[in-house]
């Protein structure tokens, strides 16, 4: 019976145990992958930004990241498990050696006899006593201990680990830290992710700036072109002119080609970030208008304190702190009770014995010693606790304590770095708004008016070929400056407001030109 009930607890321990890895298998399957949204049309900037928060790759891998602390944080909840044992001992493949005794000897037993006197006054009894030697005989033999299970002893027992020092709160504590920071390293990469994609789509749009004014230019050339070949055919001026002509706008014409290679390359590298690998739309909506004055650098120096990079490593220095507090509680020894059922076989006995006595008799006898019960249960308890005497955790202790310092060495370093990135970055900013201002205000108009007062002179007959040439290139130049310090305004703006976490001016959403065609 008692062999019974310890299968039918240990069955019950196995299915408890498959049924819980049962759950945890079927709870960890993958989802499926969404497919990849592609725009089709006009391309906006917010637009550009809304896929990349929802499609990106790098952003999709660190959504896993922060589910792995969750589930981190799910196991540092969790209590210690019961121990089930069972321990078997005195257990024999065969049976035990019996004991033989034997036992050889004399007695000297007192024997009487009665002997009658005849006296005058009648007969009397007298005892007469004798003692002798007479030698005795016993053999005795006893079985001994069965063999298999019947006088073993089994031992079936519960331990429990109990925690002290109130670790598994401090466990829950690093955990819930780690959440932190894996949700700070997110937002870090979130802020990554979001400038360079802005900073794609600006490229984008420059570069669809410099095709138009790449196609103008050649436009414009075509037109020189007609009317040097018109002037040459009036006789008016040498057909050397005209070849002149035809070689810049063959340049221009290069040069468009090569344009319309980088507008590809730029829409490539922006629909990247949402996890395409083709460009399908058609046009990125945006124009550089006017550059605006940014705040003073004071002013948004004071927004760095809230900003990822160094919300991160404040989160870091928590989590470190919490850490010294585990191992310091890693330190405390935990207490492991147990709780025991006991049975000991108890096996039969069988004797033989033999022998001769005194008397001259010869005597036999077998017997069995049979216990009331073949098992004897019992119950068993325990308590057992290490002694810290060498092992206190105590590099455990020390690391966590190290580990604390570098996180908030390095918090000093990123706050350093940040605030020297956002100088750097602010004085390139104000300077591409000082040169777009100054192209757009001052150095533009005098080249369109430059240009158009020439080309109405060659048509006189007062300017030469090269004269025209040259105020078409300047112009044109001008233009393209205009883009560039537009585009690396735009550039560093988002770099800015990478760093600040803020933004600060928008792209115009328009996709008119504000430039008047020569």
């Amino acid at each position: 019976m008692w062999a019974f009930r310890i299968a039918v607890m240990l069955f019950a321990t196995w299915l408890i145990c498959s049924v819980s890895h049962a759950n945890s298998a079927d709870s960890s399957q993958e989802p499926e992958s969404a497919a990849i949204e592609n725009p089709i049309g006009e391309l906006t900037l917010g637009q550009a930004l809304a896929l990349t928060l929802r499609q990106n790759p790098s952003l999709a891998a660190y959504s896993w990241d922060i589910r792995a602390a969750e589930a981190r944080e799910i196991q540092a909840r969790l209590r210690p498990n019961p121990e089930l044992s069972i321990q078997v001992e005195d257990l024999r493949l065969q049976s035990g050696p019996g004991v033989t005794s034997k036992r050889f000897g004399l007695s000297s037993p007192l024997t009487s006899e009665t002997q009658t006197i005849t006296t005058p006054s009648g007969d009397i009894a007298v005892p007469i006593f004798r003692r002798g030697f007479v030698p005795e005989y016993e053999r005795t033999r006893e079985t001994g201990s069965e063999s298999g299970l019947r006088e073993a002893e089994i031992t079936l027992s519960l331990s429990q680990l109990i925690e002290l020092g109130g670790k598994r709160g401090k466990r829950i504590n690093v955990a819930k830290r780690e959440q932190a920071v894996a949700a700070w390293d997110y937002e870090v990469a979130r802020a990554d992710v979001l400038a360079n994609a802005a900073k794609a789509f600006y490229e984008v749009v420059a570069t669809q700036e410099r095709l138009r004014l790449a196609t103008a230019l050649a436009d414009l050339a075509q037109q020189v072109q007609d009317t040097v070949r018109a002037r040459v055919d009036a006789g008016k001026v040498s057909p050397i002119e005209l070849s002149k002509v035809e070689v810049e706008a063959g340049v221009v014409r290069i040069g468009v080609e090569r344009t319309r290679r980088e507008l590809d390359a730029a829409r490539i590298s922006l629909v990247s970030y949402w996890g395409a690998t083709s460009a399908t739309f058609t046009n990125a909506i945006g124009q550089f208008d006017e550059t605006q004055a940014i705040p003073p650098l004071d002013e948004l120096g004071q927004q760095l304190e809230t900003v990822p990079d160094l919300s991160r490593w404040m989160a870091e220095v928590d989590l470190r702190e919490a850490a010294i507090e585990l191992e310091r509680a890693n330190a405390k020894p935990d207490v492991t009770v147990t709780l025991g059922f006991r049975s000991t076989g108890l096996g039969a006995r069988d004797q033989q014995a033999y022998g001769l006595t005194g008397e001259g008799n010869f005597g036999y006898s077998q017997s069995t010693v049979r216990p009331h019960d073949s098992r004897e249960q019992s119950l068993v308890l325990g308590a057992s606790i290490p002694l810290p005497l060498f092992h206190r955790n105590q590099g455990r202790i020390r690391e966590a304590e190290y580990m604390a310092l570098k996180a908030s060495a390095q918090r000093r370093a990123t706050q350093v770095q940040v605030g020297a990135t956002l100088a750097a970055r602010y004085s390139v900013l104000e300077a591409a708004h000082i040169e777009a201002s100054t192209l757009r205000s001052d150095v533009l108009p005098k080249a369109q008016e430059a240009f158009e007062a020439t080309n109405e002179g060659y048509l006189q007959g007062k300017f030469g070929l090269l004269d025209v040439l040259f105020a078409q290139r300047s112009l044109f130049d001008a233009r393209s400056q205009l883009l560039d310090a537009q585009s690396r305004y735009y550039q560093y703006l988002a770099d800015v407001e990478r760093l600040t976490g803020q933004a600060l001016f928008a792209i115009p959403e328009t996709n008119e030109s504000h430039e008047e065609q020569p």
